[in-house]
C-alpha cells in the first residue's frame, strides 16, 4: 500500500513539474525575447533603462534554456544529462548555481545607477556609459565563478542509484551561500539604497517645500508696499 501511495504521489509531482515547466518557460521566453527587442527601438536603445531590461532579459533567456536542456532535462526532455558523467554531473550543478544568481544583481545595478546619479552627480558622467556597467556584471559572474568554485568538487554519481548527488553536509552550506547571494544579500542592498535614496527625495522636496513657503511669504510682505509705491507714482 505505502509502496503503491509513494509511485502514485511521484508519478503526480513528476506530472506537475513537466506541465508547470512546459507552461512557464514557453511564457518566459517569448516574454524575455519580446522585452528585448522592445527595448531595441529608437526611443530606448540609447536609455539607461532599456540598457538593463535588454541584460535582465538575455540573462533571463540564458537561465530558461539552461533550466530546459540542463537542470530539467530528465522531466522536459526525459533525459537526464546529469547522470550521464561525474564532468556532466559536477558542470550542470555549478553552472546552475552561477546562472540563478545574477538577475538580482543587474537590480543593483540598476539602483546603484540611481544612487550615483543623485549622490555623486560629479562621477556620474564616468558611470554613466553602458561599458561601466557590462564591466560590472562580467566581474559580478568572475565572482561567482570563483566562489562557486568549491561545488566542481562535491557533486558525483552515486553507483547505486546512478544518480548526480552531492554530500549532504556540503550542499546544506551551499545551499544557505546560495541563498544568501541569490536572496539576502540583494534584498538588503536594494533596501538600503532605495531608503538612502528615498530619505534624500524627502529632504530635497522639503527643502523645495520650505523655499516655495519663504517666497510666499516675501510676496505677501513685498507686495503691499510695491502697490504703495505704485500708486503714489
Amino acid at each position: 500500500m505505502n509502496k503503491s501511495y509513494n509511485f502514485t504521489r511521484t508519478n503526480l509531482v513528476s506530472q506537475m513539474n513537466f506541465y508547470f515547466l512546459i507552461i512557464v518557460i514557453p511564457i518566459g521566453l517569448a516574454g524575455n525575447i519580446f522585452s528585448y527587442f522592445i527595448c531595441t527601438t529608437k526611443k530606448l536603445t540609447k536609455t539607461k533603462l532599456g540598457f538593463f531590461i535588454k541584460l535582465m532579459s538575455i540573462t533571463n533567456v540564458l537561465k530558461l534554456l539552461y533550466m530546459m536542456f540542463f537542470q530539467f532535462s530528465d522531466i522536459i526532455l526525459d533525459y537526464d544529462l546529469t547522470s550521464q558523467s561525474d564532468y556532466l554531473c559536477k558542470m550542470i550543478l555549478y553552472f546552475r548555481r552561477i546562472i540563478r544568481k545574477l538577475s538580482p544583481y543587474i537590480e543593483i545595478l540598476m539602483t546603484l545607477d540611481r544612487f550615483i546619479a543623485v549622490f555623486y552627480r560629479k562621477t556620474y558622467p564616468l558611470t554613466a556609459k553602458n561599458n561601466f556597467y557590462t564591466k560590472c556584471f562580467i566581474g559580478i559572474i568572475l565572482f561567482f565563478i570563483i566562489i562557486d568554485l568549491p561545488n566542481l568538487f562535491n557533486s558525483k554519481i552515486d553507483q547505486n542509484t546512478k544518480k548526480c548527488v552531492s554530500n549532504p553536509k556540503v550542499e546544506f552550506f551551499n545551499d544557505l551561500s546560495a541563498l544568501s547571494f541569490r536572496i539576502f544579500i540583494p534584498f538588503i542592498l536594494m533596501l538600503t539604497l532605495n531608503i538612502i535614496l528615498s530619505r534624500k527625495v524627502f529632504k530635497t522636496k522639503s527643502k523645495i517645500s520650505s523655499r516655495s513657503k519663504r517666497l510666499r511669504a516675501n510676496f505677501t510682505i513685498t507686495s503691499p508696499k510695491i502697490i504703495r509705491k505704485l500708486e503714489k507714482a
